[in-house]
């Protein structure tokens, strides 16, 4: 799977029950974290890098590799904001169903406040019949 990324939608990647980040935020917050997060945070929503804010972007780019029944999960911060990755993974490992599961971690967003808008995308990785 290729991923191409800019800003602070993440792709996040569940296997064996194992929730896992594909992508990096690009935002002032996490370059605070990289460097160390000494001071006073700066607000989380401040992105650095992202489509539509310069005529060029230079996108993260990486190539990962899926394995049977592997999740795939697109998420805008709205999910990710709300749901501590714990939460995202039960959720995930509870519902088979992609759609079910984007459905229900849209509405675990919602019912722990729903801050901001919540778009969240989940593909399972299967053998073709």
């Amino acid at each position: 799977m290729a991923v191409f990324h800019a800003g602070d939608s993440r792709v996040y990647r569940l296997r064996d029950g194992e929730l896992r980040t594909l992508t990096r935020d690009h935002s002032l917050y996490q370059i605070w974290l990289d460097n160390g997060g000494r001071g006073t945070a700066p607000q989380r929503n401040i992105i650095v890098r992202a489509l539509g804010t310069a005529e060029d972007v230079e996108p993260d780019v990486s190539v990962q590799s899926l394995m049977l029944d592997d999740v795939v999960m697109l998420c805008s911060d709205g999910l990710n904001g709300m749901l501590p990755d714990g939460v995202i993974a039960r959720i995930l490992r509870q519902e088979s169903d992609p759609a079910l599961a984007a459905a229900a971690l849209v509405d675990a967003a919602n019912a722990a406040g729903g801050m901001d808008n919540v778009t969240v995308v989940v593909g399972r990785f299967a053998a073709t019949v």
